[in-house]
């Protein structure tokens, strides 16, 4: 599955970046502490750690949320019934699939199909799950 073109608001990436509230009192990440701004390092890249006046939502965190997913692959086996008649066996069938095998995406977050519990927040990453991977592995034998 996959989709092209929507655009999401990395609200994480704003409580992480930059001093957040304008204090250190979020963790950050480690990109922003060796590029932010100090006199000995003028990057235009971040701001300086405690900078009070950049707590304002800007265009800077939407980021392009097209993904494509490879959602499910199963891999099975069943031999010939003629082979299994032998050992009483009159069917037989192994099997091995994955569940959100994959994900391409440029965007930043973990996961750019988010699910809001609110409405208000479409398009607004709070830091929202990732899609759960599985794997499962089975065997059907009829007798």
């Amino acid at each position: 599955e996959g989709v092209v073109g929507p655009q999401i608001m990395n609200a994480f990436n704003s409580m992480v970046e930059a001093g957040g509230k304008g204090s250190n009192s979020y963790n950050i990440t480690q990109e922003f502490w060796n590029n932010r701004w100090t006199p000995e390092n003028p990057s235009n890249t971040y701001a300086s750690l405690l900078n009070a006046s950049n707590n304002f939502v800007s265009s800077y965190y939407v980021e392009d949320a097209s993904y494509v997913r490879l959602k499910n692959i199963t891999l099975g086996y069943k031999p010939k019934a003629k082979s299994l008649k032998a050992i009483g066996i009159s069917s037989f069938r192994c099997y091995l699939s994955v569940e959100n095998a994959y994900l391409w995406t440029k965007y930043s977050g973990m996961d750019p199909d988010i699910r809001s519990a609110n409405p208000l927040f479409a398009g607004f990453d709070r830091l929202s799950y990732p899609r759960a991977q599985s794997l499962t592995m089975g065997v059907n034998l009829t007798f």
